[in-house]
């Protein structure tokens, strides 16, 4: 029974040893061929995007750039009053949120520019495929396939290259773009950064240039035809081609009807206006050309603003200019009457300053000054006798001084330096007061020696004038390097002030582009002089416009100043600088200058 049984078991075993040999050698065979190539091939596609979509991240994050996506924008210099007088760029542009572009506007520039911006991740397939198609019908390129996304990418980071390496990064920029950007966020920077010809960067500044008035309150055949002019600024320029323009505004308004975004009654109504242009000229006010370079130097040194910050930065200046008072000093200039001199092209410069403020309200440079030129109320010049009430007078009176103290008028020698009266006249003791009216050089030269060279330079230090000379020849405005108009304003203006010195300024406030303010000036009074001796000092210098050196020409009302000459080095008896320094009263009150609330100081 035993071996009936295994004989009866061994083929199920046997069986069994098959199936599982076969099993065996089943895993073992290899996949078929045709399987294997098509799971390679997955592999390297799976692999090629991978490596290009890396790339393309890569790329696209290396080429744009975020600081370019602040886009430059104009800094406008204007009066307290509102009165633009000027502007400073590398483009003119104004940008603007895209809230405040009408819907009407930013559909025009969609339906003709990339119908399909909404709906593309940044390129348009469906658009590159009909454009090929075009272009091999045409056997030429007759039709372009760059969204919106991507002209954004090649007017921020790119050049205009016609290469297919500036193509394929065009490519990599738009969908880094679009990756980081709102689609609200990439039209707001396309409607800002497009240019429209005539110097016009964005929408708001070209609304503001062609038709006087924000893009706001733009119509839809006004927005049709800004949209109009995106693909050629100059070859559909209203104001060079009004007939193209007119014609592109018309297919504008057909597209928009097209996509849906107008009915066709609109599109009819909008294409029957006529063009309604109101273009806004530029004005040239080369009058303000001198206050305004004022303006950025101070912009730079003060306010860490330089020209190139205030060319990008989109600042909103608020400066305190006079536009009357800089106008007829302008016309003044222009007077060749009041310039004589020995040669052709004799040149001056004039400042104006609000004493009780500190506000500079005027400023000429130059007789013919455009901005770049030499601006010659920052240049120093010697001074001549102007100089001799604050370095002499002024601090010789904050001492036991009055104006009738008696003090010589004659010739002496100070260790070897000897000095003259210009007219040859010498009246032996004059008062302080006669001495000043005449202009004695000798009583001045003297005085300062009195009260010292080292006294006198701490109180023009506190007036800001600083300098390295420390001889005698400072009584009469001998200096290494002279001093400047502005300089001589602010000192006199100490007199006006009742005592108390102040810095000159032209720039009130600054906006930035946010228009939050970030700069508001409000200097100081710091004292110098006491309220008598600026008393003293005005009254004196009154006398000296009425009847002594400083008379003045058809000037009828109060007028307190000092005049001063240096010797031309190369004609004997003519004069090189001429000076003069002066402030008026509108108000005087009975008992000394403190309740004055304007005076003018001119230099």
């Amino acid at each position: 029974m035993e071996n009936e049984y295994r004989r009866f078991d061994k083929p199920k075993r046997a069986d069994r040893h098959k199936k599982r040999h076969k099993a065996f050698e089943n895993k073992k065979r290899p996949l078929p061929h045709k399987l294997k190539i098509f799971l390679i091939t997955i592999g390297i596609i799976l692999i090629v995007g991978l490596t290009g979509y890396t790339t393309i991240l890569v790329g696209g994050a290396l080429i744009v750039d975020e600081e370019d996506l602040v886009l430059d924008a104009t800094t406008v210099i204007e009066t307290t009053d509102g009165e633009v007088i000027s502007k400073v760029y590398n483009e003119n542009r104004t940008p603007v949120s895209l809230e405040k572009i009408p819907e009407h506007v930013q559909d025009a520039f969609i339906s003709i520019e990339d119908r399909r911006f909404y709906d593309h991740g940044g390129i348009d397939f469906k658009s590159v495929v009909r454009a090929v198609y075009q272009n091999i019908l045409a056997m030429s390129k007759v039709e372009g396939a760059s969204t919106i996304t991507q002209q954004v990418a090649k007017n921020l980071f790119l050049t205009n290259d016609k290469t297919w390496t500036r193509k394929t990064k065009e490519v990599m920029a738009a969908l880094n773009l679009e990756r980081k950007f709102s689609k609200d966020k990439i039209l707001e920077l396309y409607l800002n950064e497009i240019y429209f010809g005539e110097g016009v960067y964005g929408v708001e500044t070209a609304s503001n240039y062609f038709f006087s008035k924000s893009v706001g309150d733009l119509t839809v055949a006004e927005g049709a035809l800004l949209a109009g002019m995106a693909k050629a600024p100059n070859g559909y320029s209203p104001i060079n081609h009004p007939e193209k323009a007119l014609d592109r505004r018309n297919v504008v308004l057909s597209v928009m009807e097209e996509t849906g975004v107008i009915s066709t009654d609109k599109r009819v109504q909008e294409q029957e206006k006529s063009l309604g242009l109101d273009v806004q000229e530029r004005e040239v006010n080369p009058w303000v050309d001198s206050y305004v370079d004022l303006v950025m130097k101070e912009a730079a040194d003060k306010h860490e603003l330089p020209v190139n910050e205030l060319k990008r930065g989109g600042y909103r200046i608020v400066v305190n200019m006079d536009e009357t008072a800089q106008q007829i000093a302008y016309e003044q200039f222009q007077n060749g009457e009041y310039f004589p001199g020995n040669t052709e092209g004799a040149q001056g410069a004039f400042v104006m300053m609000e004493q009780a403020t500190g506000k500079i309200i005027s400023a000429i440079g130059g007789r013919d000054y455009q901005i770049g030129d030499l601006n010659r109320a920052t240049v120093a010049r010697q001074p001549g006798s102007v100089m001799k009430p604050i370095a002499v007078y002024g601090p010789a009176m904050m001492q036991e001084y009055t104006p009738f103290s008696l003090i010589p008028d004659r010739q002496m020698d100070h260790d070897g330096y000897t000095v003259a009266n210009v007219d040859g006249q010498y009246d032996g003791m004059v008062t302080i007061y006669d001495a000043l009216k005449s202009s004695k050089n000798t009583s001045a030269v003297w005085l300062l020696d009195q009260i010292g060279v080292d006294y006198s330079k701490d109180y023009l230090e506190q007036m800001g004038i600083n300098f390295e000379d420390d001889g005698l020849s400072i009584a009469l405005g001998g200096l290494s390097e002279g001093l400047t108009p502005i300089d001589l304003m602010e000192s006199y203006g100490t007199f006006a002030r009742n005592g108390s010195m102040v810095e000159s300024f032209t720039i009130d406030r600054i906006y930035n582009r946010d228009e939050e303010m970030i700069v508001e000036s409000n200097p100081s009074p710091e004292e110098v002089f006491s309220p008598q001796v600026a008393w003293n000092m005005t009254e004196m210098l009154m006398d000296t416009v009425e009847s002594g050196t400083a008379t003045h020409g058809n000037y009828n009302k109060a007028l307190a100043g000092k005049t001063g000459s240096t010797q031309h080095p190369f004609v004997e008896g003519e004069t090189n600088d001429a000076w003069f320094v002066g402030y008026t009263p509108s108000i005087r009150p009975p008992y000394g200058w403190d309740m004055m609330r304007r005076v003018r100081i001119i230099t």
